[in-house]
């Protein structure tokens, strides 16, 4: 196998950590249609997390909702959304995950 067709699961931690979450932050998600948008921000260091998060934020158009699987419950993040006008709910759905929705608050 060349380096160039190295696998997911062939990376190193180091390297998942570098790009998780780079994906979406490079779509276009107002043109999307999509309804609710993934990100995965397991792997990255504080703050990483938070401010990827808050710069999806930025981007939601209303009736949207971001979907976030993390490793914890970001509990410093809750305070922000309540800040900016923004609903959320959290899952644990495994050991080491957690599913965060969030969506504008209605007015």
């Amino acid at each position: 196998m060349t380096r160039d067709e190295t696998t997911h699961s062939d990376r190193s931690q180091g390297e998942r950590s570098a790009d998780a979450g780079r994906e979406e932050l490079g779509r276009d998600w107002g043109d999307s249609g999509d309804r609710a948008l993934p990100i995965d921000v397991r792997g990255l260091e504080p703050p990483l997390p938070m401010l990827r998060i808050l710069e999806l934020l930025d981007r939601l158009s209303a009736g949207q909702r971001l979907v976030v699987t993390h490793e914890r419950r970001p509990i410093l993040l809750y305070p922000q959304l309540d800040e900016q006008g923004f609903t959320h709910r959290t899952e644990q759905v495994g050991p080491s995950e957690f599913r965060i929705t969030i969506w504008r608050k209605e007015s």
